[in-house]
């Protein structure tokens, strides 16, 4: 048997239990590397890096990185030729994640990232287009602002 937490569906996560995590060092070293490389569209490697995170976490908020983790799985497959249907999955799942937390979680613009999540469902439906690249046109970007931080 693991030592990790088990993975839960949204329905399955107490709405009440869901309030911001005491991260070590080491863990806001691992979701500010995620940031950094999905940022840089390194979108597996940012995947990896907030895995890493959500399987050292047992609170009943971990649901959030899992979100995360899913856009960065989504992006990764839009760029992947022959599959937008694993990437609209994982918009789906990442957004029934974290529709659970408020407009604001550990410094992220939640708002922001459901409307990364729709843009991102809007490429993916789009017949006409080949997957962007990365880099190509604006690639999307995940902010997080510290309380006490400019922005």
């Amino acid at each position: 048997m693991s030592g990790r937490a088990p993975k839960k569906k949204p329905g399955e996560v107490d709405p009440a239990l869901l309030t911001e995590p005491l991260l070590s060092d080491s863990d806001l070293g691992l979701l500010d590397r995620g940031l950094f490389l999905f940022n840089e569209g390194r979108y597996w490697d940012a995947h990896e890096a907030w895995e890493e995170l959500w399987h050292r976490r047992t609170e009943e908020s971990r649901i959030f990185f899992q979100g995360i983790i899913q856009i960065a799985a989504a992006f990764h497959l839009l760029h992947r030729p022959g599959r937008r249907h694993g990437a609209l999955g994982n918009f789906r799942k990442a957004e029934e994640n974290l529709r659970l937390f408020p407009s604001r979680f550990l410094g992220f613009d939640v708002t922001g990232l459901l409307a990364m999540i729709d843009a991102g469902r809007s490429m993916a439906v789009a017949d006409n287009r080949e997957a962007p690249a990365p880099h190509g046109g604006l690639p999307p970007r995940i902010t997080r602002h510290l309380p006490g931080s400019a922005g």
